[in-house]
Parts: structure tokens; C-alpha cells; sequence
């Protein structure tokens, strides 16, 4: 169980956004998540819709995209994702697509990609790395690779990987540099 009620989180939550108080966020999700990770407990207790609904909000607001640290929120789809229904996980990935190239804090597309590549790890994460791959920012473009490596790593289907994989080399003609670097380095991890 949480050491906070949702109630206590929200009302924290809204602080720590308003207050650009980053540190409070990360302390904030170290007490509210269950950290399962992948483990499915969602016929146990299932990802407050409250919270969910909060957070979802939260992407796409300018001031929290914006927000240093940012990442220690989106974390918590990590952290419990084996609480997420299967209604939330279909509207995350679309609030992914739409916000991926929007946060300021790096760190919060690395989180995307891993969720994308590792958590969904399916044809429509990779569909949205696939249009990731336009984005005009150089950071959010450079940490696709990482989304397409874990899908190429995890996916039992041979299909998806060889289509990841596909996806991955047309990337080495990105005009950034520091994305052909991150696609070089995610191929060198193949044989």
C-alpha cells in the first residue's frame, strides 16, 4: 500500500509543479509508487485513474514540460507499470507520441523511450518510435535508438525486431550527428 493517500499525492504533486520543486518530486514518487515494475498486480490494486488522469495533464502543460527533472513523474509509469490497465496504457502512448519532443528535461525522453521500447515493446510503440524519428528536436530524435534497441533486445517476435532493426540503420543518415552516434552506438550492441 502507499504511504500517502491519493488524495495527499495530488495535493503534492500540484506543489511540487508549481513550486519547480524537483527534489519534492522524486521524494513524492518514492512514496507513492509500489515499484512492480512489469510484475501485472492489476487485478490486485490497480494505477489510481485519479493520479493517471493528473499526471496525463501534466504532459501537456508547457510549465511542467518545461519543469527540470520532469522525468522523476513520468517515472512512475516505470515504476508501476504492472498496475496500469490496459484502457491507461493505450491513452499513455498516445500522450507519448504527442508530448515526446516537447520536454526541455532530457532525461524525461529517455524515460519515454524505455517505456516504448522495453514496457510496451510492441507494433504500436514501435509505429511511434517510427514517427519519433521526424522530430525536429535533435535531443528527443538522439534517444530513439534507445527505444528501437530495447525492442530489438526484447521483443519475441522476429518480425518486430527485424522492422526495429530496419528502422534503426535508416537512422544512421540522420543530418545530427549526436543521433548517428546514438544509432552507432545501439548497432554496435548487434552482431
Amino acid at each position: 500500500m502507499f504511504e500517502v493517500s491519493t488524495e495527499e499525492f495530488l495535493r503534492a504533486l500540484d506543489e511540487a509543479t508549481e513550486e519547480n520543486g524537483s527534489s519534492k518530486l522524486d521524494k513524492l514518487i518514492t512514496r507513492f509508487a509500489s515499484f512492480c515494475f512489469k510484475e501485472d498486480v492489476s487485478s490486485l490494486e490497480q494505477f489510481s485513474d485519479e493520479v493517471f488522469k493528473r499526471i496525463l495533464d501534466l504532459m501537456h502543460q508547457v510549465a511542467f514540460q518545461r519543469l527540470e527533472n520532469s522525468h522523476y513523474l513520468l517515472m512512475m509509469f516505470e515504476y508501476d507499470w504492472g498496475k496500469l490497465s490496459e484502457a491507461q496504457r493505450s491513452k499513455l502512448l498516445i500522450a507519448i507520441e504527442q508530448t515526446y519532443d516537447k520536454f526541455e528535461d532530457w532525461m524525461s525522453c529517455f524515460v519515454f523511450s524505455e517505456l516504448l521500447g522495453e514496457y510496451y515493446c510492441n507494433d504500436a510503440s514501435l509505429q511511434v518510435l517510427c514517427n519519433l524519428k521526424a522530430t525536429r528536436s535533435e535531443v528527443a530524435r538522439s534517444l530513439v535508438p534507445h527505444g528501437l534497441e530495447h525492442i530489438i533486445r526484447g521483443s519475441q517476435e522476429g518480425k518486430l525486431r527485424q522492422q526495429a532493426m530496419s528502422i534503426l540503420v535508416s537512422m544512421k543518415v540522420d543530418p545530427s550527428s549526436e543521433v548517428r552516434r546514438e544509432v552507432e552506438d545501439a548497432l554496435s550492441k548487434f552482431p
